[in-house]
């Protein structure tokens, strides 16, 4: 049973794969989501259905031959072992050991020094995990966007944990706009809500690009150098007006 279980969820994960793959090629080539792309995924994830029922199918045909090859019961008691819950026998030479209620997941054996080691390193990396999420997180939650424009004409723009440094000297273009231009943006490292648009992006006609772009809020300030684009605008009042008249000065 745990064989084919087994082979059920890789189908159905590869399946899965493919159908999100799909998606995300099919929508970064396109530039949004098409009604074919959508059946299509659709589509592939109905297979998954299948991956799963024809593999149990397979699991019961097999085990009603096992079963009938022989029919004699075998009584286990191994209620001493299981401890709190726990597995604990120090006369099992295994470290890993299938699960009292469900065979097809393992559990550890705790008489083994081994799995508290794993169980604590396990335990240390999701604590990690939850450490670091958050650190990037609390930024976003908590977005505070800074301009400053230094003495030695260095342009710094940061908000939510992304920053652009940009020498004035390098800008090619500044230009205010009313709304973003007409393009079709696709981020590639940042955060975008119904309130703002922060991090790195990629336009189909403008190429990479950085935004801080706060939603409602014009004008927009395009900055742009030899290799750098960023689109910036801010909430306080004046404050982007400002800056472009700084920096043609």
């Amino acid at each position: 049973m745990k064989k084919y279980k087994g082979i059920a969820l890789i189908l159905m994960s590869l399946l899965n794969g493919v159908a999100w793959i799909y998606m995300a090629l099919s929508t970064y080539i396109s530039g949004n989501y098409s009604g074919t792309s959508f059946f299509v995924y659709i589509f592939v994830q109905i297979l998954n259905i299948f991956g799963l029922i024809i593999p149990l199918f397979l699991a019961q045909q097999r085990k009603k031959e096992l079963l009938a090859s022989d029919t004699a019961p075998i009584y286990v008691d191994d209620d001493e072992y299981w401890k709190s819950g726990f597995y604990y026998n120090p006369n099992d030479t295994h470290l890993f050991v299938e699960n009292r209620i469900q065979s097809g997941n393992y559990t550890l054996n705790y008489a083994k020094k081994g799995a508290w080691v794993f169980s604590g390193v396990t335990a240390a990396l999701i604590i990690g995990c939850l450490i670091f999420v958050f650190a990037v997180l609390f930024p976003l939650i908590n977005l505070n966007e800074e301009i400053t424009l230094a003495d030695n004409g260095i342009l710094t723009i940061s908000a939510g944990g992304y920053k652009n440094e940009i020498s004035v000297d390098d800008i090619t273009e500044l230009k205010l706009l009313d709304e973003l231009p007409d393009d079709s943006f696709l981020r590639t490292n940042g955060a975008s809500t119904d309130s703002y648009d922060i991090g790195r992006y990629e336009g189909r006609t403008l190429g990479k690009c950085s935004l801080y772009v706060f939603d409602g809020y014009s004008p927009i300030l395009m900055i742009k150098t030899d290799d750098t684009l960023v689109f910036v605008n801010s909430k306080e009042n004046g404050e982007i007006e400002k800056l472009y008249e700084e920096l043609n000065q």
